[in-house]
């Protein structure tokens, strides 16, 4: 074959190397099976910009979120977190709203789809609460 033949090969061999590194890195399917996260506590989303923590009557939420880092076991970010302050009552109550960071983790995969199953909230630093996230239904 020659100097021609070897050269192809050579390109050949690069390109299936290339090729499986994607694969075996998760690039290669990575447009399609994201880890997600149940952010309006019905429907899996990537990287929504809101996350309602408290399903049963939306009083604890974080907004405005920009996400740091997102990976198959990890997703963090800053987010505007909205609480009702339920003072009197939650009825009643006036809305709080302060900046903080989040970490989503613990993946767990169920009907072939990873989803995030915990939110930590930290406020200056420190963990102010963690919630558990669950799957669509």
């Amino acid at each position: 074959m020659g100097d021609a033949g070897d050269t192809a090969r050579v390109r050949r061999v690069a390109l299936l190397a290339l090729a499986m590194s994607a694969v075996l890195s998760g690039t290669a399917f990575a447009s399609g099976h994201h880890t997600k996260v149940v952010g309006d506590c019905v429907h899996a989303r990537y990287k929504p910009t809101s996350i309602i923590l408290a399903c049963g009557d939306g009083n604890y939420a974080l907004t405005n979120i920009s996400y740091t880092k997102w990976t198959a076991k990890v997703a963090k970010g800053t987010d505007r977190t909205f609480q009702n302050g339920c003072n009197p009552d939650c009825a009643d109550g006036s809305p709080i709203y302060r900046h903080d960071n989040f970490t989503l983790d613990r993946p767990k995969t169920k009907h072939g789809m990873t989803v995030f199953t915990r939110a930590r909230v930290y406020h200056h630093g420190k963990l102010e609460t963690s919630y558990p996230l669950g799957f669509p239904r």
